[in-house]
């Protein structure tokens, strides 16, 4: 019996994939800034920060693949 696709399942699928692109792209860009006018003065956390914010976007990419595939 195949499982229909749900209005929900699109929209927390179409929600996530934003989410994760969106993350991943400010994630990237945030490095490359700090990797070019990063200093003394940067704030240690900015590493931990960068780390966790590409981790959240991987998560949400996970997240949004497994609703799309019925995977939960």
């Amino acid at each position: 019996m195949e499982e229909v696709i749900t209005m929900e399942r699109i929209l927390i699928t179409i929600g996530c994939l934003l989410l994760a692109g969106w993350q991943l792209y400010v994630s990237y860009g945030e490095l490359r800034r700090l990797k070019t006018k990063g200093n003394k003065n940067t704030s240690a956390f900015a590493s931990f920060a960068i780390f966790y914010s590409i981790a959240f976007g991987v998560i949400s990419l996970g997240l949004g693949l497994q609703v799309w595939f019925h995977l939960i």
